[in-house]
C-alpha cells in the first residue's frame, strides 16, 4: 500500500467506533513489539497498538479525541540528507491530495529540534469532516527503514497544545535512529569510500582484462 493511502488512513481511523482504545496502556512508556521503537504517554491519553496493518500506533487523547498522534512505519530507509524541507512539503502535500484530502495547504516547514537532532516536518491544514485540522508530519530515518510520525489537532487548539507535539517527538526512539545532523555529517566519508570502491573496481576489471589479452 502507498504512503499517500497510509497517510488518509491515519487521518480517518480516529473516526472508527471506539477503536481498541478500551484501556489505558499498563506503563507511560510503549515500545511496540515488531517495530521496536519506542513511544511516551501523557496522561489522560490511550493508546492502540496496530489499529490496521498499516498504522504501527495512534495515541489519542481521552475524552477530547484531540489531539492525536500516530506512526507509520514504512519498509526503507529514506536518504533525509538529500531531502530538503521544501521538497519534503511538497512529498506530503502531493500525498493528501492524491488522497483525497484536496483542499489541503501547508502552513509551514520546520525543524523540529528533539533529544537526538532536528526532524524534518511539514505542517499541514486540511478540512476532515466537521474539523478544521493541522497536522504535524515529520520523518525519522533508520539504516533500514523509515518512519511518518502525524501528530494532529483541531486547529483553534493547536498551539495552546503544541507541548503535546513537542512531548510524542522527544519521546519516540528507535534503534538505529538516524538524524538529520548526523545523515549530514557521515556521507562525505560513505561517499568517499563508494568512489574509491567503484574505481577499484574498475581498476581490477581493467587489469584482469589485460592480463586476458596478453595471455590471447
Amino acid at each position: 500500500m502507498n504512503l499517500r493511502l497510509k497517510l488518509v488512513l491515519a487521518c480517518l481511523a480516529f473516526l472508527w467506533t471506539n477503536f481498541a482504545f478500551s484501556q489505558e496502556p499498563d506503563d507511560t512508556i510503549f515500545t511496540h513489539p515488531k517495530y521496536d521503537f519506542t513511544v511516551e504517554l501523557p496522561e489522560n491519553f490511550m493508546l492502540s497498538q496496530d489499529p490496521i496493518p498499516e498504522v504501527a500506533v495512534i495515541v489519542q487523547k481521552i475524552p477530547d479525541k484531540f489531539p492525536i498522534f500516530n506512526v507509520i512505519p514504512q519498509a526503507k530507509s529514506m536518504p533525509i540528507r538529500t531531502i530538503s524541507q521544501e521538497a519534503w512539503a511538497e512529498k506530503v502535500l502531493a500525498d493528501y491530495k492524491k488522497a483525497g484530502i484536496t483542499g489541503a495547504e501547508i502552513l509551514s516547514t520546520e525543524m523540529v529540534k528533539t533529544k537526538i537532532g532536528d526532524l524534518l516536518t511539514a505542517n499541514v491544514k486540511y478540512l476532515l469532516g466537521d474539523n478544521d485540522l493541522i497536522a504535524s508530519v515529520s520523518l525519522v530515518s533508520t539504516k533500514n527503514k523509515h518512519f511518518i510520525l502525524t501528530y494532529m489537532d483541531k486547529f483553534e487548539d493547536y498551539d495552546q497544545q503544541l507541548d503535546y507535539r513537542k512531548n510524542f517527538l522527544n519521546s519516540f526512539t528507535v534503534p538505529g535512529q538516524i538524524s538529520y545532523e548526523e545523515a549530514k555529517k557521515w556521507p562525505s566519508w560513505a561517499y568517499a569510500f563508494l568512489i574509491l570502491g567503484i574505481l577499484g573496481l574498475v581498476l581490477f576489471m581493467h587489469v584482469q582484462r589485460k592480463k586476458r589479452l596478453r595471455r590471447n
